[in-house]
């Protein structure tokens, strides 16, 4: 692997350069979130670069371009001659990373080079502007996001490299928790201390202006990317006006999506609410207050936004020229601009930097006035529930109890007649097909805690109907002291895994509990929402002596998901995000004083065909849970009656059974593969004598098809939890008496239709159907 050069570390379409991953002999280095040596999946390593020693105890890393020369020869030629230095792509610059010192050490630092070893600035040599039209800004990464170390340029340094901040000699980290955005800078700008803001009444924070980054792929520490400007916000730190841009890679599946600050609140619902109110609390964990913002907490538009990047990029420009006087900081803020050398060469005029693009008076300009006065005068808020996918079920949520209480909770009930709906037996577990998406097998996610939360949710198994609520802990609520979320957390409905069976692999019982899902897509999920995902791996960890598996999905209407169908895909396309999910469940009971949790199978996330067998099992495991199968102690037996209660919605009594009577039911013939699975559905009132006369001779038909059959019994009230239980069938065959026929058969048909399912009205018209379908 030494010798074998890193793949896509520089890529010169997507403008990155930096590697997932860098081994040297002297130990690791992490140029990103990822923060330890084995963050990632053994089997998908990114194979380290070639390396060389240089004098002085400097290693170099060599990172070639990925992409074919014939491609980038103009834009090259292009960089090499910076003709236009003020409005550059470096997508096709070669650069080296240059690391000294040790990571997690005051001396680490991370340092680019151009041609012949010379130190490029990430904050002075690097243009602001990767395009005229579209505007798009280079975005210069230094905290990616999943990842809590403040990194930063280091603007009183010759050369600006990437350090570790620090305060009164201790390395800082963000006690509130990791970053759900990627966190840096817009190069060849600079917030001037000098002179208050007219909109925010504060001066400059003496530094570049920050920016969020929020597409769904971490940007490793120090990569360039491209951006498109959405938005700002005005934050008060220490009485100085700190800009937050929100941009969005360019290159992102998601950017085509959003071309403003309301684009994002409408296509990202949560996301500017998380991004407020991480930097309104990030220091209170230190003992501090809460920090303030201008401009009534809104968000201002990419207009404004627009005003505020040419403002502080004048601004810079007036530093370089010496027409500013800093007030904290010396010349140094200059010297790596001289020692880039020869200084015209890289930087040219300081003037080509910003002709074209200053456009500041010493009035507010008319896009500033009029984002100040229309935009929305009320606080974002948390998004309204949505049921997604799952609106084939009609679903309307009910708060009941005081949010913020032990009484709370969040029950799903039938839209039209607000019946109960247990999100975890009544919901099926397999997902109904999406429009082009017919070959792929999807499942439904129920989301009960969204990502950028950590208010810990989840569905209450012992109660009647299975509502949601939040977990407590003698008397408390309970939140994840770890820090947010970075993914939407819940389950598989109509899975349970058994505490009674010892998993081979890992070699401990099940939780007890249903399956856990990490989907890992861009939007946030309401709690209690149902969404169709595609499955793409598993993570064995051991809870307290019990496996507690951690499925890995992904919304299949997601747009990175047409990308990502395997654990490969992922940690190619979102390098980061295993590490992410693993050392989150790894740490996330060590606030509480716990020990760090352990995961089976060597800590790989298993493919999907092995996670589709976890699936399989727990499903199973399930049906033998509501048929009052499973286990054999007299613990687990209790258990089993209660969880089985919550079937009825009532919490009391015996549940009634579903199956009925199989006797006369034919079988296969011996050594035929069966061609599907079809229920045969008859009322709970049905004689003894139409059971035998119609239902057996009925299921029989289905059975000479080639079709296995059960028999279910139904009633009004109980028919969504069959329907549940049909879902995951070829067909469905209900036989309903005369005298019923009017109320029941329309509900099943108002159920049926709102699927999209396909009916007919006789044991014939259904085979035909099959056989229809078999053939296409």
């Amino acid at each position: 692997a030494e010798e074998k050069a890193a793949e896509e570390v520089v890529d010169a379409v997507s403008g990155s350069y930096a590697s997932e991953r860098f081994e040297f002999k002297e130990g690791s280095y992490a140029l990103s979130a990822k923060e330890d040596a084995d963050y990632s999946n053994a089997h998908f390593k990114a194979a380290p670069p070639k390396k060389k020693k240089k004098k002085g105890g400097t290693t170099v890393v060599t990172m070639p371009r990925a992409a074919d020369a014939a491609d980038v020869a103009p834009v090259a030629a292009q960089a090499e001659e910076l003709v236009e230095v003020g409005t550059q792509s470096v997508q096709s610059w070669e650069f080296k990373a240059e690391v000294t010192g040790e990571l997690d050490t005051h001396d680490w630092r991370l340092f680019l080079t151009k041609d012949e070893g010379v130190k490029v600035s990430l904050w002075h040599d690097i243009p602001l502007f990767t395009s005229r039209d579209p505007v798009r800004c280079n975005f210069v990464c230094e905290i990616p996001k999943f990842s809590r170390k403040k990194y930063e340029i280091a603007t009183k340094e010759a050369g600006n490299p990437i350090k570790q901040d620090e305060k009164k000699g201790v390395l800082r980290e963000f006690k509130r928790g990791d970053l759900q955005f990627n966190y840096g800078c817009l190069p060849r700008t600079w917030e001037d201390p000098n002179t208050p803001h007219p909109d925010t009444g504060f001066n400059g924070d003496d530094d570049p202006i920050d920016v969020c980054e929020i597409g769904l792929k971490p940007i490793t520490t120090g990569s360039i990317r491209p951006v498109k400007v959405l938005g700002v916000l005005a934050m008060i730190d220490d009485d100085e006006t700190d800009w937050k841009l929100v941009c969005i890679d360019a290159e992102d599946p998601w950017a085509d999506e959003v071309n403003d600050i309301d684009d994002v609140d409408r296509v990202f619902p949560g996301m500017l609410y998380t991004i407020r109110e991480w930097f309104r609390l990030y220091k209170v964990p230190d003992g501090k207050p809460e920090n303030k913002f201008a401009l009534d907490e809104r968000f201002m538009n990419a207009a404004y936004a627009m005003d505020i990047i040419y403002e502080t990029h004048a601004s810079w420009a007036a530093l370089m020229k010496g027409d500013i006087e800093p007030k904290k900081l010396d010349l140094k803020h200059r010297a790596s601009m001289i020692e880039t050398g020869p200084g015209a060469g890289m930087m040219g005029e300081v003037a080509l930097a910003v002709d074209g693009f200053q456009r500041i008076t010493d009035e507010r300009t008319k896009s500033q006035e009029l984002a100040a006065d229309e935009a929305k005068a009320e606080m974002e808020a948390l998004p309204e529930f949505q049921p997604n996918q799952w609106r084939r079920m009609s679903m309307a949520p009910q708060m009941n109890g005081p949010e913020d209480t032990l009484e709370y909770r969040i029950q799903q009930t039938t839209k039209k007649d607000e019946k109960a709906i247990s999100l975890w037996h009544d919901v099926s577990l397999r997902a109904p097909d999406l429009p082009g998406m017919q070959d792929m097998e999807l499942y439904n996610f129920v989301c009960e805690i969204p990502k950028w939360t950590r208010k810990k949710f989840e569905i209450a198994t012992d109660e009647p109907a299975n509502p949601i609520k939040q977990d407590s802990k003698k008397g408390k609520l309970r939140e994840f002291k770890r820090g947010d979320l970075a993914f939407n957390y819940g389950c598989f409905p109509q899975t349970w895994e058994d505490p009674t069976h010892v998993h081979p692999d890992t070699g401990y019982k099940g939780d007890n509990d249903p399956l856990d899902v990490c989907e890992i897509g861009m939007l946030q999920l309401p709690t209690g929402s149902v969404t169709a995902v595609k499955v793409l791996g598993v993570l064995a960890m051991v809870d307290d002596g019990e496996t507690d598996w951690k499925v890995v999905a992904i919304s299949a209407t997601d747009k990175w998901a047409e990308k990502i169908n395997t654990i490969a895909d992922l940690e190619s396309a979102l390098p980061g995000t295993l590490h992410a999910i693993r050392e989150w469940f790894r740490l996330y009971k060590v606030p509480d004083g716990c020990p760090e949790n352990i995961f089976a199978l060597d800590e790989l996330f298993m493919d999907t065909t092995y996670a589709t067998s976890v699936i399989k099992d727990c499903y199973e495991a399930w049906q033998k849970l509501v048929d009052g199968k499973a286990g054999e102690d007299a613990a687990v037996a209790a258990l089993t009656r209660n969880r089985r209660a919550s079937l009825q919605g009532a919490g009391e009594g015996k549940t009634p059974p579903l199956r009925g009577d199989l006797s006369g039911l034919e079988a296969l013939s011996e050594g035929v593969e069966p061609t599907g699975t079809v229920v045969v559905l008859e009322a709970s009132s049905t004689t003894d004598e139409d059971h035998a006369s119609v239902t057996i001779p009925v299921a029989n038909m289905m059975v000479k098809q080639g079709y296995t059959v059960d028999v279910l019994y139904y009633s009004d009230e109980m028919i969504e939890k069959v329907f549940s239980v049909c879902y995951n069938t070829t067909a469905c065959v209900c036989l309903i008496p005369e005298a019923d026929r009017s109320k029941t058969l329309n509900g099943m048909i108002t159920q049926i239709g709102a699927m999209g399912v396909k009916s007919g009205e006789s044991a014939e018209a259904v085979i035909a159907l099959l056989q229809e379908t078999l053939e296409g």
